[in-house]
């Protein structure tokens, strides 16, 4: 990987089922193309799924594991921007707050690169989720669905 003298952040937002997933390497830049991105859906799904195992509560499993998402995700900013390495990871912008983690890496110097995988509407987002379902990917309730797709475009 290219070490540039300034560090990178890299954030891979947009609709649901757009593909931010199965394309995210190939949306960095070549240099980059090594760069471990977060996933904060696949480390959710996973902890919710041990959670569910060890307390078989849904509500449980599901509330721990939305803590255990932002506590490590957190660590993974913190840890970061401290040693000004690289990081990238896919999020959603659909509030105020959204823009808090970028301007943290702003403000610690890193050059900030936004990548957007959009659709051209709400339903072929619900749609694409639905196949990514039946092909055993995860599921997103289809007011996410709707809450992403707007609160991306603002």
């Amino acid at each position: 990987m290219l070490l540039s003298a300034k560090p990178q952040l890299f954030i891979i937002t947009g609709s649901n089922g757009a593909g931010k997933s199965t394309f995210k390497q190939v949306l960095l830049p070549p240099d980059f193309s090594e760069l471990d991105i977060f996933d904060g859906d696949i480390y959710y799904t996973r902890k919710s799924i041990e959670f569910y195992q060890k307390y078989k509560s849904s509500k449980e499993a599901k509330k721990l594991a939305e803590e255990s998402l932002e506590e490590h995700f957190l660590e993974l900013i913190d840890e970061h921007i401290k040693e000004q390495r690289h990081f990238a990871y896919e999020g959603h912008f659909t509030g105020h707050g959204a823009w808090k983690v970028p301007e943290r890496f702003k403000k610690a110097g890193f050059k900030i690169h936004l990548v957007f995988c959009g659709l051209n509407n709400v339903i072929k987002s619900v749609q694409r989720v639905d196949i990514r379902v039946k092909k055993g990917g995860f599921h997103v309730p289809p007011l996410a669905i709707e809450n992403n797709f707007y609160g991306n475009a603002q």
